[in-house]
């Protein structure tokens, strides 16, 4: 679990956040577990392949093998109506090498079944999938199973969808449910502040970046071309007299990822702040982390 956050002022420059407080701690990463959050403040100017898709079922074997059904891969949830590729490689035994393909549509309880050779599978999965507005993220993204003479292999995977509008707008009240109470954010006491307004251009700015990170495998708040959160406010026409940016990666809800903020001081100073009044909130799923989260907090001019 990861968290970071500072601050620029023109006046305060780093000193509402430390800059020990912020992207050094950034740095540390875990390769595995969710990324927890990211926090940045400013005034003035911080998963054999199988394959879903739309409830039609196909097996792409180069060698099919004959016999009878010894392996179901289960699908759990929604998928958008989006395409699920699932890999099926084997690793030992007879099974050692071979690889199927399935096209299917992820619904609940919807299976494919599969005639393999006996052996050591891993079945991969891909992380989210998304269409439009809507999302959906996998329980597993991989998983090993053994094929025996006489039994039934079974894995199975579940994808909860979301829809990002909804839940940007979720992400929100519970900011600014937060935002209404009291609190200590490290060993700083916050009292209850204003709740915050969404500002277009600022969700635009945070849906960009949590879509940029997703696609290009980052997490940070500058982006790639070397961007910070001000850089991208400004070039989008969002002119500040404070601003702030928290991110995150890996929480799977709207009210985990707030209580993962709340619970990093950095984060939850920037929740806390009452130098901001409006709030952009951006979510996109792929990446390694499989969900990527953005607050860009702002007082206009």
């Amino acid at each position: 679990m990861a968290s970071s956050g500072y601050t620029r002022r023109p006046v305060l420059l780093g000193a509402l956040f430390p800059l020990s407080i912020g992207l050094t701690v950034a740095l540390a990463v875990p390769p595995a577990a969710a990324t927890v959050a990211s926090a940045v403040t400013a005034v003035g100017g911080a998963v054999g392949t199988a394959t879903v898709s739309n409830g039609i079922a196909t097996v792409q074997a180069p060698n099919p093998r004959a016999g009878a059904t010894n392996a179901v891969v289960k699908f759990n949830g929604s998928t958008c109506g989006a395409s699920i590729r699932v890999k099926l490689k084997g690793l030992k035994g007879r099974a050692k090498g071979s690889k199927q393909w399935v096209t299917r549509s992820a619904g609940n309880g919807k299976k494919v079944k599969l005639k393999l050779v006996k052996g050591k599978y891993k079945a991969k999965f891909p992380a989210s999938v998304s269409s439009g507005s809507c999302s959906a993220t996998a329980s597993k993204t991989k998983k090993k199973f053994v094929v025996k003479k006489g039994k039934r292999a079974k894995v199975s995977v579940r994808y909860g969808s979301f829809t990002s509008s909804a839940q940007a707008t979720e992400v929100l009240e519970l900011t600014n449910a937060a935002r209404a109470k009291s609190r200590t954010c490290g060993n700083t006491n916050h009292p209850a502040v204003g709740p915050l307004s969404s500002n277009s251009i600022l969700q635009s700015v945070a849906q960009a970046h949590s879509q940029d990170m997703a696609n290009r495998g980052y997490f940070d708040h500058t982006n790639l071309a070397g961007k910070s959160p001000f850089d991208r406010m400004e070039a989008a026409g969002y002119n500040y007299r404070s601003a702030g940016e928290n991110i995150a990666a890996g929480q799977p809800t709207p009210s985990a990822v707030v209580q993962a903020w709340i619970d990093s001081p950095g984060h939850c100073r920037n929740i806390m702040s009452g130098s901001f009044t409006e709030l952009g909130v951006g979510i996109a799923t792929g990446g390694d982390y499989g969900i990527y989260w953005t607050q860009n907090f702002g007082t206009p001019r």
